[in-house]
C-alpha cells in the first residue's frame, strides 16, 4: 500500500517538472548564424515546446566612476527560434552585469540569468540562472 501511494505521488508530480522554460548561455563563436558575428554572448530558450513564443529582455547594470547605471539592451533574434545574440552596448569602463529575462505566454514564472561581462567577453563561471527575477542583492554581488 505504501509503495502504491509513493508511485501515485510520483506520477502526480510529473506535470510539475515536465517541460519548463529556461535560458541557456552560449558562445557566439560556436554559432554559425551570421547575425551572431560580433556578439558578446548567445542565449536560447530551452525546455519549452514553442521557444519562438518567448520574449527576451536584456539590461546592462553597471558601476562607472562610482555611479550605478542601467541600460536597456537590444537583442538580435537569430534564425533558430528562441535563440538570440547580444552585442556590447555598454561602455568599456566600469563593471557590468547583463540581466537577461525570458517570458513565455504559457508560463507564469519568468526565467532569468545574470552574466558578468568585461569588454567584449562574458564570464560563464559566474553566470547565475534562476526561475524568477533576480534580487538587487544578487546583481550587486556580481558587481562587487
Amino acid at each position: 500500500m505504501r509503495m502504491l501511494r509513493t508511485a501515485a505521488l510520483a506520477v502526480a508530480m510529473v506535470p510539475l517538472f515536465a517541460g519548463g522554460f529556461y535560458l541557456e548561455l552560449g558562445s557566439p563563436a560556436a554559432n554559425a548564424d551570421p547575425k551572431a558575428k560580433g556578439a558578446v554572448l548567445v542565449t536560447r530558450f530551452i525546455g519549452c515546446q514553442e521557444p519562438e513564443k518567448g520574449v527576451l529582455e536584456a539590461v546592462a547594470i553597471g558601476i562607472v566612476n562610482g555611479q550605478r547605471q542601467t541600460l536597456p539592451l537590444k537583442v538580435t533574434a537569430l534564425s533558430q527560434p528562441g535563440m538570440y545574440a547580444l552585442a556590447r552596448q555598454w561602455p568599456a569602463e566600469g563593471k557590468w552585469v547583463v540581466q537577461l529575462t525570458g517570458r513565455h505566454p504559457g508560463i507564469q514564472v519568468p526565467t532569468s540569468m545574470l552574466v558578468r561581462v568585461s569588454g567584449d567577453t562574458f564570464e560563464r563561471k559566474d553566470a547565475k540562472y534562476m526561475m524568477r527575477l533576480p534580487s538587487p542583492g544578487e546583481v550587486s554581488a556580481l558587481l562587487d
